[in-house]
């Protein structure tokens, strides 16, 4: 080509890339500043953190949620790569909330058009004809599992960086060039800001790239360490400019270093083999050929589509057959397509499904240090998915080319049909997300209440402003993010309702969905939902004694502890899904210190022992007599039993009055360490021994009140009328999912109960309270 020619070609890859994602995203593309993909779940907080902290944020802590305390902006996903910048922007030109989510969505586009592009590029680099390449590109990309990514996990839904990846290192394998390696560490250092994830990602694929290097290529000499070497430096700069960054801007030290679930979101056989964006595999399952098929939008998708998993697997057969033989492999691999990349797909494969973890040998997890951080390992089948198609594509030309020196036309016409068969599935991945794209417009408008009264006007109707408020609080109360406590009872939904209030009045949220959270904090936060006896560390805390906006969800049933707030407050009227309160600061203040001191008052006639106010059914188990090292309250607990359902308790309950509502607690000391927590199961029996009734309580998401590592577990339930016993079980899982029991009370949820032991701690209602 001359540079004419060239520059022509150039033009209709950037035209071909537009359309794809411009098809793809339609209303990303057409309407950037009114998108807002997803009004529940990471897609609203995630949106909410980025646009709050871009408007009304500084530096990188974000006090949009949490309050008082806030969080730093990397751990609420608020995309400090964009945000922070924005922050600084707006002290120069004004910016409004259309700006900010225009910035997101097209810093998206972009990320999706240059994914097309360098796609492209690492075909051609396998030497694929320019026109089947920009094709299977386009294919390549629309059918990415990490688009899924932009609708809503915004930070690791920038589809250019792990195709960029590949093709710097194709170019970095056959030159090595240093300016490679300083593109990669450029890229890397950016995106760790987008989302951590980035920076495991490049440690990991360097770290298989050099062992590949190594081991799969053979170069061993001075120039391959000196390679190597060059590489491994683009995951270390990463680190130390993140983790640098994070030790000047992040003051707390107690985040979880295990969190939990790192092997509940691992590469299944169901990801890599269907899709349920896929026509075909929609069909099967509704032939009920399947029962099962892969989601696209899972942790650990990895579909290559149809084509290439045909082509993989005659690869991996055709590859077998050679080695058996001991042949060489000139006609399995083509020469540009290097077994290193296939060794680096597979492995990377394999981690993603959990190997060899997932074989029984979890305790692996605890060596690996600061890579426990990555809980879900299904995300690093992305890497596996650029290259096996990248490759697979290669593989697919190179094959027809050989048919094609035979016979021309059998060799198109062999092109020609994978084409239409992938691009025919392809568009089913494409339509999905187009109308997933398109009801962007309406959550925006949704978001920021251009059509209907907003939450200023509203208040500002009933004779209120936004300051005369410090905060939201929400009912249900929400927290999560600490790995040993996710406290939120049904779904998220007033919570993420919620977001669009505290953005309108630039009032925080005491709730807050986060990750890796303060252990000391979330304990001081989870107590707000602990009703009028237990403790409240975040009223000392607060800097102000305005009032709370307090915002009643009305889809949701409350439990006492959380009517005690009703009873407070003033309404102030019903809006957007809300019944709306004021409560005010000191009265809750002064309610709290009343019922805490009546509760002592009582105690004080007391030598030890429990009582009953209402003089109703419960049951206080104080354990006293069983174990005597660690305990909570009184001289005993019981140890933990280090067996599978273990029935610790039963009670005939035959007589007691089953009208009422009853709440069922105890304290269990967990470790200090990890995220694991007991799980507790109630059963109720009738008269023949049949189980009428099951209530599950456990430690991660029904404890209401701590005492450092002693949680409050605890569960309302109604009994049947039918019931004789209860009984409570818990489920063993392993020798630190904790380490005793202590005060176990099942009381009428309208009943208080005092208790006093024989040091003078006094619990109310199953509360400390001195």
């Amino acid at each position: 080509m001359n540079k004419v020619q060239q520059y022509l070609w150039y033009l209709v890859i950037a035209v071909a890339a537009f359309t794809t994602v411009w098809y793809t995203l339609f209303y990303m593309v057409e309407y950037p500043g009114s998108v807002l993909h997803e009004l529940g779940g990471d897609a609203i907080k995630n949106y909410y953190t980025y646009v709050t902290h871009a408007l009304y944020g500084d530096g990188f802590w974000f006090t949009g949620m949490n309050y008082p305390y806030g969080e730093h902006i990397v751990y609420v996903d608020g995309l400090p790569m964009l945000s922070l910048p924005l922050t600084y922007i707006r002290e120069v030109i004004p910016i409004t909330i259309a700006d900010a989510t225009a910035v997101l969505n097209i810093s998206l586009v972009v990320g999706f058009f240059l994914a097309v592009i360098y796609t492209y590029k690492s075909l051609t680099a396998f030497k694929v004809h320019p026109v089947v390449a920009l094709v299977a590109a386009c294919l390549i990309v629309v059918m990415s599992p990490q688009v899924n990514r932009v609708f809503g996990h915004y930070g690791l839904g920038y589809l250019c960086v792990i195709p960029m990846t590949f093709y710097f290192l194709i170019q970095y394998y056959r030159s090595s060039k240093l300016k490679y390696v300083i593109y990669l560490a450029v890229i890397y250092v950016l995106m760790s800001f987008a989302h951590p994830y980035f920076v495991a990602i490049i440690a990991i694929w360097s770290f298989l790239y050099s062992l590949g290097y190594y081991w799969i290529a053979k170069r061993r000499d001075k120039a391959a360490w000196l390679h190597i070497g060059k590489l491994m430096m683009v995951p270390l700069i990463a680190i130390v400019v993140f983790k640098g960054v994070m030790s000047q801007t992040d003051p707390l030290t107690d985040r979880p270093e295990n969190p939990y679930g790192t092997l509940s979101a691992c590469t299944t056989g169901t990801d890599i083999f269907t899709s349920d964006n896929s026509k075909i595999w929609i069909y099967l399952q509704q032939q009920e050929v399947l029962k099962e098929i892969g989601s696209v939008g899972a942790e650990g998708a990895a579909y290559t589509g149809i084509i290439i998993i045909v082509v993989l697997i005659v690869t991996v057969i055709t590859g077998l057959v050679y080695f058996i033989r001991r042949k060489k492999g000139a006609a399995y691999y083509h020469t540009e397509v290097e077994k290193i990349w296939f060794f680096i797909a597979i492995t990377v494969l394999l981690a993603g499904m959990g190997v060899p973890f997932v074989w029984k040998m979890d305790w692996l997890l605890d060596y690996l240090s600061a890579f426990r951080q990555f809980r879900s390992l299904g995300r690093f089948a992305l890497i596996y998915y650029n290259i096996a198609t990248v490759s697979g594509v290669a593989l697919l030309y190179h094959w027809t080319r050989r048919v094609s020196a035979k016979n021309k036309i059998a060799g198109i016409a062999i092109l020609l049909l994978v084409g239409g068969i992938w691009a025919w599935e392809a568009k089913g991945f494409a339509d999905r997300r187009r109308e997933r794209s398109m009801g962007g417009t309406y959550n925006y408008d949704y978001f920021t209440s251009k059509h209907e009264e907003s939450w200023n006007e509203f208040l500002s109707d009933n004779g209120y402003d936004s300051t005369d408020f410090q905060a939201i609080m929400t009912i249900p109360f929400v927290s999560v993010g600490s790995e040993k406590i996710w406290l939120f009872r049904g779904d998220w939904g007033g919570f993420c309702i919620a977001t669009r209030a505290s953005y309108q009045l630039k009032l925080p949220m005491i709730s807050s969905i986060m990750s890796r959270s303060s252990w000391g904090r979330t304990f001081k936060q989870i107590k707000n939902a602990s009703g009028p006896f237990g403790g409240r560390p975040t009223l000392d805390d607060m800097k102000s004694e305005k009032d709370f906006l307090l915002l009643d969800y009305e889809d949701y049933e409350k439990n006492p502890d959380e009517s005690f707030y009703l009873s407070l407050a003033d309404s102030i009227g019903h809006f957007h899904q809300y019944t709306v309160y004021k409560l005010g600061f000191n009265k809750l203040t002064e309610a709290l210190a009343n019922a805490r001191q009546r509760g002592l008052d009582v105690a004080d006639s007391l030598s030890t022992g429990d009582t009953s106010l209402a003089m109703m059914d419960y049951y206080y188990g104080h354990f006293d007599d069983l174990y005597k090292g660690e305990h909570f309250a009184g001289t005993g607990a019981q140890k933990q039993i280090q067996a599978r359902d273990s029935v610790i308790f039963k009670l005939g309950i035959a007589d007691w009055d089953k009208s009422q509502e009853y709440e069922v607690s105890i304290w269990a000391l967990v470790n200090d360490f990890d995220y694991k927590g007991p799980l507790l199961e109630l059963r109720c029996y009738n008269e023949a021994n049949t189980e009428i009734g099951y209530f599950e309580f456990y430690a991660n998401g029904s404890v209401y009140d701590t005492e450092d590592f002693w949680f409050r577990i605890s569960r309302y339930f109604k009994m049947p009328e039918e019931t004789k016993d209860i009984t409570i079980t818990t489920k063993y899982s392993g020798p630190d999912v904790y380490y005793a029991f202590d005060e176990l009370l099942i009381r009428a949820a309208a009943d208080t109960i005092v208790s006093k032991d024989v040091e003078g701690k006094v619990l109310v209602n199953n509360h400390l309270v001195k």
